[in-house]
């Protein structure tokens, strides 16, 4: 048995955030140095040690197993992993990643390995193979530089792609026709062709935005507009809330379960749509066949918001050096979901005990050094968290309050039984003012072309703001927005442009407005997918108490808007059917400012 130890270090053109992306994803780096797949089981504890049973067959034809242990990181800074082989001529590997910025544009990278082998072959297969694929992370580096100053697809294994030319190009036709920007297509055509399949599977649409320079709306719109194509398939992903690893996936939201159950976490927590739904996209197997093959699952790429883990042994303390995050964040052990919150009004705590009962303190100050006392007879995973989600995730919460994805894909709708919260949301309600009397004056035909244009005006301001409608009762409209602020924007651009329409009378329209905001629940209504809860009723309410050419909302709700433009506010209470007591409420008059003619066909 011996034992080689292998340093480098190099300084890579590459920002340090950059860096920590190419450096962290070692599925595809390791598919990339031509390391053979994976089969993994699941995280569970053996002999003391959280760990993953692993084989493979190296070369396709050498069978080997080993031990993998949890990687330990601190984002930004290092990451390493170690195994103990069970069935190989090596017995032990760890190695490590750190980095360090030079300056805005480089990195330094370094990379330690600690072998060890049992035998002669194992020697030669370290210095061989193992350390030579190790090196290549620094020539990966360099390729994945030059792709990154270029917004191109990052270095790519040598994997042959079979494409259906034919579907792709009569797809890809269709495509330009829906979305007809060849700056924006053309990158996705090429991924569809030439990535590897980790890269075209699991897309996510705000991840290929930053990744090409693209505005996240023009990302999604792109990613939406190629699934109707047929170029890309939607998924829906339900994630674990806790661990945010995906655990069931379904091709449609009427496929979608109530509860879902987490090994990892131990735990069965119920779907909502704004953490545990999130779409992703494939690419159509009509166009190409995808393996879905792992070389890696443990990596920190795959869980972006751990900003620090740390393997703690049994019976042993451990001193941690944390850097200082001015992100919301709290600690957690993995598989036992014990928590710390962590934030200034908590106790000028430096050390922590854990025993298999949890943690001896629930609130602690954040501090750059932190003592950890494991008390158990096994390892812990220590978690540093961040509490805000992961910024590229779509979750359905917002995707189903987008006017685009009703547009293009109205059957979306959960099954007949399914009540599922959705969180957060803004409720806007309008009415067309003194409608029936124009119906009786000017004739169910005249009438309904006005209804339908005044229709078409508002979907136009309401899609221009984020926001989507839900359904039209009569001549009144429901809409939902994820933000406030879009909605209260979208409520004011409706009320000063309507002098933009004219009936056929020549008048003009008056609309009625009311909105709050709250939570939710999403349900199937006549094949629609639609809400319901006191956040509704309250809307509809409050929109009852409008004039006309004024937005009615709760105080509660216009105190949460960012920017309120300056316009008169009157403050009043009063009550509200089916509520049962009086509510503080808010009106704005907003006064008219186009007047230009607008037909429907201009905003549609």
């Amino acid at each position: 048995m011996g034992t080689i130890i292998y340093e480098e270090q190099q300084v890579i053109d590459l920002p340090l955030e950059a860096a920590w992306e190419m450096a962290t994803d070692t599925n595809h780096f390791n598919h990339y140095a031509k390391l053979f797949h994976v089969q993994f089981s699941p995280l569970h504890i053996n002999q003391g040690d959280v760990i993953r049973e692993a084989k493979a067959n190296v070369f396709g034809i050498i069978p080997t197993k080993w031990r993998e242990y949890t990687f330990s990181w601190v984002r930004n800074e290092w990451f390493e992993i170690e195994r103990i082989y069970l069935k190989s001529p090596m017995k032990r590997a760890l190695w490590k990643i750190s980095l360090e910025a030079v300056n805005e544009r480089q990195t330094r990278m370094r990379v330690d390995g600690d072998f060890n082998y049992a035998n002669f072959l194992g020697k030669v297969a370290l210095e061989r193979v193992v350390i030579p694929q190790l090196r290549g992370i620094f020539r990966y580096a360099e390729e994945y530089a030059a792709s990154y100053d270029k917004q191109a697809i990052r270095p790519q294994a040598k994997q042959r792609v079979t494409v259906q030319q034919n579907v792709l190009d009569r797809r890809a036709k269709a495509l330009y026709q829906l979305y007809p920007s060849s700056e924006h297509v053309e990158p996705l055509l090429n991924a569809i062709q030439n990535a590897n399949d980790e890269d075209v599977t699991g897309m996510q649409p705000y991840k290929w935005a930053s990744q090409q320079g693209m505005a996240r709306r023009e990302a999604l719109e792109l990613f939406l507009l190629a699934t109707k194509a047929g170029l890309l398939q939607q998924r829906w992903s339900m994630l674990c809330p806790n661990c945010r690893v995906p655990k069931q996936q379904s091709v449609t939201l009427r496929d979608i379960q109530d509860t879902v159950h987490c090994d990892l976490c131990g735990i069965d927590y119920t779907m909502d749509f704004d953490r545990s739904i999130e779409m992703q996209f494939d690419v159509d197997p009509a166009i190409r066949t995808s393996a879905g093959l792992l070389y890696c699952v443990n990596g920190p790429m795959n869980s972006t918001h751990i900003l620090a883990q740390f393997r703690i042994p049994a019976n042993s303390t451990v001193n941690l050096q944390l850097p200082k995050w001015e992100k919301a964040h709290r600690y957690r052990i993995l598989q036992w979901n014990h928590v710390v919150q962590v934030d200034d009004e908590g106790e000028a705590h430096q050390a922590l005990e854990y025993t298999p009962h949890g943690f001896n303190s629930a609130h602690i100050q954040p501090t750059q050094h932190l003592s950890i006392q494991n008390q158990c007879e096994h390892e812990i995973v220590f978690m540093v968290e961040e509490l805000e989600w992961n910024a590229d995730a779509l979750t359905a919460r917002e995707l189903t309050s987008l006017q685009v994805f009703r547009d293009l894909f109205a059957t979306e709708v959960l099954s007949p039984d399914q009540e599922i919260q959705v969180g957060q949301l803004t409720v806007l309600f309008t009415d067309l003012k003194e409608s029936t009397a124009m119906y009786e004056r000017i004739g169910d035909a005249l009438a309904y072309s006005d209804v339908r244009q005044h229709f078409d005006y508002l979907k136009h301001q309401i899609r221009k703001h984020d926001g989507t409608i839900v359904k039209t009762i009569g001549d009144a409209v429901m809409a939902v927005f994820t933000d406030e602020q879009n909605a209260f924007d979208a409520a004011l651009a409706i009320q000063q442009g309507i002098g933009s329409l004219t009936s056929s009378e020549g008048q003009q329209f008056t609309i009625k407005m009311g909105m709050h905001q709250g939570t939710v629940i999403a349900v199937n209504a006549n094949d629609l997918l639609d809400y319901f809860g006191r956040t509704v009723n309250l809307a509809a309410r409050v929109q009852q108490l409008s004039l006309g050419q004024d937005l009615v909302m709760t105080a509660a709700t216009y105190q949460q808007l960012d920017e309120r433009q300056g316009l008169a506010v009157e403050t009043f209470h009063a009550p509200l059917k089916g509520i049962g007591k009086d509510i503080e409420l808010v009106r704005i008059s907003v006064p008219i400012i186009s007047r230009e003619i607008v037909t429907a066909s201009d905003t549609a």
